[in-house]
């Protein structure tokens, strides 16, 4: 993990951990808080992508205690190894919301399953346990697919061991990060639920037959090698066992059924959207499976994630040249950019120096671009400007109409960086002065744009007044953003 270089969505997230805030434009806040204190302590890959082993490591050891109370110890801890080395970790690099969700909704269930069974447990364990459910909602919000689950357990327990003010005890738990995520949003344009509700439902992705494929394809890979137990006809488990596993099942099975109604319906999902359900599904297919299959389960993981660890190993070493020609068309300035990191800071380091705040036309470069930059100054103990994203953009990204402070900006000297060429006849109106100015990268042409004199009222009222418009709505809400640019 320290191997693979920042990228898009993963810097995005850093993003946030630079400005912590009670949410954001695309998803609750959770994934900034989480990343907030590691990123300011230094802006290190591994140290960032800390979170993801740690995390990793606690589930899998709370696996083996949880299971070694039911089976025998060799089984429980063939099915906890099986978790750890498999090879998601690699991959959560590019899924970092996934990794507070997968967290906080585990051990919301951990808890929830033994306040449920252990007349010994007090209300206390049914209270953190709502309150970590409420964490992972303001992770993302496929955490509440797993209250039906929850719901539907609790019901079917013996009459003797429902505990309704336990249910109680649960809600109280969430309801704090309920509010403060509603309170957000009544004074943010109700934007997160805009985004998710309205702005991403208004495009297609694509023919019904693809994305139900893809989704019976995630769920092949995601089972392996555990595809045997979800076929076998396994025995009635004895008693509590039998409760531990209708539980694990109901939490792997209720969110999977809703993303294959989704998929049915036209809309598709991601293939880490699945990760939160992943240690209930190993530990119920655990349960069906014998310690020899377990075993030639666990040799299979080990192939697997050895095999994804040498190629890791292998593309760390490969020569940079020798994978150009793939990136010489559409991305061979991100490709130039990605393997030359240092040097492009260094060479537009005398604009960025002079400018009042440093802009590209997206989010996935602005990320980018940023994270370089203060890492860069922070290993040489110099201030930077951040990069923020110029225009109207797309309907992706758009935190940094929260973070970017347009009015503190008029008169002052901006610097716009594109791959492309930069049209000055279009937004020459918004400065003084502007020019833009070509320059060559590592075989490449990028382009350096300097305004002078930032009109921000009139870029206020003309440009930024568009995505206000097009990506929020006010839904009765106090909005800032609004207010800025329809005073």
């Amino acid at each position: 993990m320290a191997m693979l270089p920042v990228l898009g969505d993963e810097a995005y997230y850093f993003y946030w951990g630079m400005h912590p805030a009670g949410g954001y434009y695309d998803l609750p806040p959770m994934i900034g808080w989480w990343l907030a204190p590691f990123v300011k302590t230094a802006l290190v890959p591994l140290w960032l992508r800390c979170p993801n082993l740690i995390s990793w490591a606690l589930i899998s050891a709370s696996l083996y205690e949880w299971l070694h109370h039911f089976i025998e110890g060799r089984r429980a801890k063939w099915i906890a190894a099986s978790f750890a080395l498999l090879p998601l970790p690699f991959s959560a690099v590019v899924m970092f919301p996934d990794i507070p969700l997968l967290f906080f909704s585990y051990f919301s269930a951990y808890l929830f399953f033994r306040a449920g069974t252990r007349r010994s447990e007090s209300a206390f364990s049914f209270l953190i346990s709502g309150a970590l459910f409420g964490a992972a909602v303001l992770s993302k919000y496929f955490a509440v697919f797993l209250a039906p689950s929850f719901l539907i357990w609790f019901l079917i327990q013996p009459k003797e061991n429902r505990r309704f003010t336990g249910l109680v005890w649960f809600c109280l738990g969430a309801m704090p990060f309920a509010l403060q995520h509603l309170i957000w949003n009544e004074s943010h344009c109700a934007s997160n639920f805009v985004f998710n509700l309205v702005t991403r439902q208004s495009v297609s992705d694509g023919p019904v037959f693809q994305i139900v494929g893809l989704f019976v394809l995630y769920l092949l890979i995601l089972s392996f090698p555990f595809l045997k137990a979800v076929f076998k006809r396994a025995p009635t488990p004895p008693g509590s066992l039998e409760s531990l596993s209708k539980f694990l099942g109901l939490l792997w099975a209720s969110p999977t059924v809703i993303f294959g109604i989704t998929a049915c319906l036209g809309r598709g999902q991601g293939f880490h959207w699945f990760l939160f359900t992943l240690p209930f599904f190993v530990m119920w297919a655990g349960l069906r499976l014998n310690e020899s299959e377990l075993v030639r389960a666990f040799r299979a993981i080990v192939w697997v994630t050895g095999s994804i660890s040498f190629l890791l190993l292998s593309a760390s070493v490969f020569p940079v040249g020798t994978l150009k020609p793939l990136f010489e068309h559409r991305f061979q300035f991100e490709f130039a950019e990605l393997t030359h990191r240092k040097e492009l800071i260094e060479s537009i380091l005398p604009d960025v120096k002079r400018a009042g705040e440093v802009f590209t036309e997206g989010y996935t470069f602005s990320s980018i671009l940023n994270f370089d930059l203060q890492q860069y100054a922070r290993a040489n103990q110099i201030r930077l400007p951040e990069v923020s994203v110029w225009g109207s953009g797309s309907r992706f990204g758009r935190v940094f109409d929260w973070t970017s402070d347009f009015l503190s900006l008029d008169g002052k000297t901006l610097v716009i960086i594109t791959p492309g060429p930069f049209p000055i006849s279009f937004w020459s109106k918004f400065f003084n002065s502007l020019k833009t100015e070509a320059r060559t990268f590592e075989g490449s042409t990028f382009y350096v744009s300097t305004g002078e004199g930032f009109k921000s009222a009139l870029y206020l009222k003309d440009e930024f007044r568009k995505p206000i418009e097009t990506y929020y709505r006010r839904w009765g809400a106090r909005c800032s953003l609004w207010d800025l640019t329809h005073p």
